[in-house]
């Protein structure tokens, strides 16, 4: 017998899109909003992204027509297809109705390779998912309550006192391409050209931003030199960490404590109820934040196979894993 899942994979329908067609955009009109799949940016990232001769929209409807999902994706390697926003947003919304979370897997076929997925329901039958913590920290009405629950009073006098000599701005959105570029040489130099490439989509995605009032920057300054800065993308009470970058001869500044102490300190003051900071290895941001599954990786499966492809993830993890110990 068919299971449910299946009889709804027979019954949805699925229109390949190689363009922001005017169904594209009616289909998100007819979707309800979510900040994560925002309607402008992701035709600005569709239409003037890195790629755009690799990607297809999946435009799924119901045996009765209705828009049921959106799918932007974009070709990873020569096998697998990634969500379009996986490296851009904090996490990439598989913008799919409930109902047909796992109707739309079963449709769209097997080689699909993801990080950072959010599902508006989670898949109830599929081994592809692994579970990604993002560091959270619950934030206070006030930064000293904060810094009180967290114990951390001592530690901020210290990082203000070394960051003393630099100047902290907010909102310098026209430092966006300078800081950017500058983010793009570090990757290169660690030898990642994959994470280079992102970053025109990322200042893509910042410029939106930042037209929308969704963007907030702190940076520091050294006169007229820029030492560090963060990017942070708001979404109703919660505020995204989603970029960091700073010069190295400003580390011993604490220059990126700093920064991150500050966003922080705004989003208490201005009502956020949380500070997500993803995915982190910096031990002392443990101080503040807790581990909370907010994502799921989704494994390709070579040939349909979902074992060969959790062999093929663990080997991943444990090469990533080696690199990150030297």
């Amino acid at each position: 017998m068919m299971t449910e899942e299946r009889i709804k994979r027979c019954l949805l329908c699925v229109e390949w899109h190689g363009s922001w067609s005017a169904a594209v955009a009616a289909a998100f009109e007819t979707l309800p909003y979510d900040p994560l799949m925002d309607p402008a940016l992701v035709r600005t990232l569709w239409e003037g992204g890195v790629g755009r001769d690799r990607q297809k929209i999946a435009l799924l409807r119901s045996p009765e027509g209705a828009v049921v999902g959106v799918v932007p994706l974009r070709k990873r390697g020569k096998l697998s297809w990634q969500l379009l926003t996986q490296y851009v947003m904090p996490h990439a919304r598989f913008f799919v109705l409930p109902e047909y979370t796992d109707a739309a897997l079963e449709l769209l076929g097997a080689e699909i390779d993801c990080s950072h997925v959010v599902f508006s329901q989670m898949p109830a039958n599929t081994r592809m998912l692994r579970p990604e913590e993002s560091w959270v920290t619950l934030l206070e009405p006030t930064y000293e309550a904060l810094m009180s629950r967290t114990k951390y009073k001592k530690e901020d006098r210290q990082c203000r006192r070394y960051a003393a000599g630099l100047e902290l701005i907010e909102d310098r959105y026209d430092l966006l391409p300078d800081a950017l570029t500058y983010w793009q040489k570090k990757w290169l130099d660690e030898g990642s050209r994959v994470a280079a490439t992102r970053k025109d989509d990322l200042l893509l995605c910042f410029q939106v931003l930042a037209e929308q009032g969704r963007l907030k920057t702190f940076s520091l300054h050294d006169g007229d030199a820029l030492a560090a800065m963060e990017m942070n993308m708001i979404a109703g009470k919660t505020m995204y960490s989603m970029t960091t970058i700073m010069l190295d001869e400003y580390r011993k500044c604490h220059a990126g404590i700093r920064l991150t102490l500050a966003a922080m300190e705004w989003g208490c003051e201005n009502g956020m109820a949380e500070y997500d900071m993803l995915r982190t290895s910096g031990h002392y941001k443990r101080r503040w934040a807790e581990p909370l599954v907010r994502s799921h990786r989704l494994i390709r499966r070579p040939l349909g196979s979902e074992s060969l492809g959790l062999v093929l993830e663990i080997a991943k993890d444990a090469l990533w894993r080696l690199r990150h110990k030297e």
